[in-house]
Order: structure tokens, then sequence, then C-alpha cells
């Protein structure tokens, strides 16, 4: 491997740090109340370079106050806790056992058959299938394009119900329906 020596270019002037700091010194509290808390450690280095004892105590005494008048950040959200039962207690126990004592502990959130919503845009994607976009904000898409699409105009009803392997079968009002895939 060969190393080579840097360029030496212009010297590296002295005293800049001292010049940023006279910089955000001269802007005042305005400065530390726009930067976002990211900034900090260079605000935080620039204060550290004054050399004046009083000038370097206001430049930490603005960035203080800055940052107290700042909202305080939130705290990110905990996913819950999942509490495993104790292999101890569940000892010789067959699986279904305790399966029924968990969903007992910790029943299943409910889950509903059907939605039903009114069609508020139709639209034919590019492959010829049909989307649809209902009043609840869920945009389903015609599973197949086999050029049976129930007919169906903006403002009808429709009833979306669960299938057999996680699939959706669409009832419009004149009882001709397809299957369906949601896509948002």
């Amino acid at each position: 491997m060969i190393f080579r020596s840097l360029p030496r270019g212009r010297p590296r002037r002295a005293g800049l740090w001292p010049r940023l700091a006279a910089a955000a010194l001269t802007a005042g509290p305005t400065i530390a109340a726009a930067t976002p808390a990211a900034n900090l450690a260079q605000q935080v280095l620039a204060c550290h370079g004054v050399s004046a004892d009083q000038q370097r105590l206001q430049c930490f005494d603005r960035l203080a106050a800055a940052l107290a008048a700042s909202p305080p950040a939130a705290a990110p959200a905990r996913p819950p806790t999942v509490t495993l039962p104790d292999p101890r207690q569940t000892f010789g126990l067959s699986s279904a056992t305790i399966l029924a004592q968990e969903f007992k502990r910790h029943p299943k959130q409910r889950s509903i058959a059907s939605i039903t919503a009114q069609i508020v845009r139709l639209q034919q994607a590019a492959d010829g299938r049909m989307v649809y976009q209902l009043s609840n904000g869920q945009v389903w898409e015609e599973l197949l394009d086999d050029g049976y699409a129930p007919p169906v105009a903006v403002g009808d009803r429709v009833e979306i119900s669960r299938g057999w392997l996680d699939s959706y079968w669409m009832q419009t009002p004149s009882r001709r329906g397809c299957k369906v895939e949601r896509l948002r």
C-alpha cells in the first residue's frame, strides 16, 4: 500500500471556533430556537470555543433557554407486551389445554364477517379489472377479469363478505357479485 502525503494548500486559519461562537452570540436566541435538537452538539461546541468567560457563559445560557422553551420530544410508543405462560405452570398440559387457558386470559379480537359500503368511484385498471373505491376509504379490485363484472354504478351499496381461504366476495344490489382483493 502506498501512502501519499496530503497536498499542502493554504494553511488553516486559527480562530474559526471563536468566530462561529461570536456569530452565534450576535444572532442571539433566535438561532438556538430555530435549529433542531440534532444540532445541539454543534451549538455546544460553538459555545465551548468562546475564549472570554462572560461571553461563553452567555452563549451557554442562551442555548439552555432555547432548549427549555422547545417542546419536549414525544416518547416513542411501546408495543404491547406479550406475557408468555410460565413453563412451570403449564408443564405436562397438552397444547390444546394451554391454548384454551390463554384464550380465556386474552380473548381474541372479534372479527367481522362482512362490511357494507357505498361505491364512490369506479375505475378500470390497465389490465381491464374494475377498481372500486368505497365510502369507508377502502379500495378493492376485481380478482379476475373474466368479462363478468357485476353491473354497478357510483352510489350503489355493496356488501363484501369473507370467503374461504382468505378470499372476499363483493355482492351488488342486483345480487350478482365477483371475487375481490383489497388494495388499500
